[in-house]
């Protein structure tokens, strides 16, 4: 049986990084050497999508999913809001003209 690959076990950790409030996430970033550091960072961004500008179609989430990516509170962390968002904007996107298409089938 191949072993899992690394790139697995590295997505799994940033994964993992993406939800940690941001005093933790900090106290970890903290620890790493610099390039250790920009590396992860640059890879908690690309997880996160980083698409904040994306348009999604309201309609299709549940009304508690729209309020929690909309909202900033301290019901979830910032990074969780984010890759939240990006999802919803990957999943339902909403064109400039306020047409929808689901990347979904």
């Amino acid at each position: 049986m191949p072993s899992k690959s690394p790139d697995r076990h590295l997505r799994r950790v940033i994964a993992d990084l993406a939800v940690l409030g941001e005093d933790d996430l900090a106290a970890v970033l903290q620890a790493l050497n610099t390039g250790e550091r920009s590396r992860v960072e640059t890879l908690l961004a690309a997880y996160a999508g980083h698409d904040d500008g994306g348009l999604y179609d309201v309609a299709r989430l549940s009304p508690w999913l729209v309020a929690h990516i909309e909202k900033d509170d301290d019901a979830m962390t910032a990074h969780a809001r984010t890759a939240l968002r990006a999802c919803a904007v990957r999943l339902y996107p909403l064109a400039s003209d306020g047409s929808t298409r689901s990347a979904l089938p």
